[in-house]
């Protein structure tokens, strides 16, 4: 039976709330289903067992209310996954071999090792491979040198070399060099060699390091710009156009840049009188530039002829890879690409071994 002290906070209260709008009314309590009822009354017998605790009915509708909240809020998944079954198409089952990755990353090594040459400015035009500080180790694919624009894309792809054939001429840049294609191509582009530099020293070392390079070939030299205009002409004599030459007799030219030193001491040399009236004296040009320009000329108006008169009837000529070269490099550069130099070297030359001949055969 309930105290006096109980009844009187009861009758109190409910006298305080009939009287007082304060205060919330009584709630009901929350219903219950049978079986959330009889699920929560198992678990908390349960748990008095394990605890050896009792549950009061105040608390067991206290959790009762709590566990109904907490069930609204769960959260619900599909179990299922879906599985979309595609084929690949034709071209993207196609992927590079063996042989055709590790060429691209021996082009990716000579693009970083190109990109990290400095030329000295004191005139020699020797290279040195400068190197960036410290020793970190960084991956290839992150070097700078492998980024391209569109803008370089661009001029890569728009490039148009003068070939000496129709058809495009076969790529080295997947061949071995240890492969009978790769030396009917190498005999077959480059035959003959012509080096024109006031210098007995140069002839000798250049002479040297092609022999070496391309063991197949001859090479011709030349003092100065008129020599080498006889070496050409005497050359388009032995080998004419009709038989597959080339059009300047040589399948590959090297020429000084500065040539007019030598030229007047070439004169003098071999007792030309300087009595001569100017107009019975041919000129030749008196520089390296000046030669490749005469050659460039000449070759554009042998194409044109060519594209004129029988093209299907006859092969492409064949023009010859011209190659400047000088002392003073970062100063003669420019001029010698106007011209239409193909290559541009320093002196000394960079090494001639089989990483220069594949760049050469491109």
């Amino acid at each position: 039976m309930p105290s006096d002290d109980a009844l009187s906070y009861e009758s109190t209260l409910d006298t305080f709330r009939t009287n007082s709008p304060l205060l919330p009314p009584a709630f009901p309590p929350i219903p219950k289903s049978p079986s959330e009822d009889s699920t929560f009354r198992r678990r908390n017998s349960e748990n008095c067992v394990n605890t050896g605790k009792h549950i009061s009915e105040n608390e067991e509708a206290s959790n009762s209310g709590t566990s109904l909240v907490i069930n609204y809020k769960k959260i619900k998944f599909d179990p299922r996954v879906w599985v979309v079954e595609f084929k690949r198409s034709k071209d993207e089952d196609i992927w590079f071999t063996p042989t055709e990755l590790d060429q691209f990353r021996l082009q990716a090594i000579k693009r970083i090792q190109q990109r990290e040459m400095r030329m000295i400015s004191s005139g020699t035009g020797r290279v040195i491979n400068v190197r960036p500080s410290g020793n970190a180790v960084r991956a290839i694919y992150t070097n700078p040198a492998l980024s391209i624009d569109d803008d370089e894309c661009d001029d890569e792809t728009s490039k148009v070399k003068l070939s000496g054939s129709t058809t495009p001429s076969p790529s080295v840049s997947f061949i071995s060099p240890n492969t009978e294609s790769f030396q009917k191509i190498l005999t077959s582009e480059i035959k003959s060699v012509l080096v024109v530099d006031p210098h007995d020293l140069f002839l000798k070392l250049i002479t040297k390091g092609i022999v070496s390079m391309l063991p197949h070939v001859s090479v011709t030299t030349a003092h100065n710009a008129g020599g080498a205009l006889e070496r050409i002409f005497d050359a388009r004599e032995k080998s004419p156009l009709s038989e597959g030459g080339c059009t300047h007799g040589f399948d590959l030219i090297i020429v000084e840049e500065r040539l007019t030193l030598l030229r007047s001491m070439y004169s003098r040399q071999n007792g030309e009188k300087n009595s001569k009236p100017q107009s019975q004296r041919h000129q030749f040009p008196e520089s390296g530039s000046g030669l490749i320009h005469n050659i460039v000329r000449e070759e554009i108006n042998m194409l044109t002829t060519w594209k004129l008169s029988n093209w299907w009837r006859s092969s492409h000529p064949r023009f010859a890879l011209l190659i400047g070269m000088s002392a003073h490099l970062d100063q003669d550069r420019e001029k010698m690409k106007q011209v239409g130099a193909d290559m541009m070297w320093g002196k000394p030359p960079p090494s001639l071994n089989k990483t220069l001949r594949r760049e050469i055969l491109k």
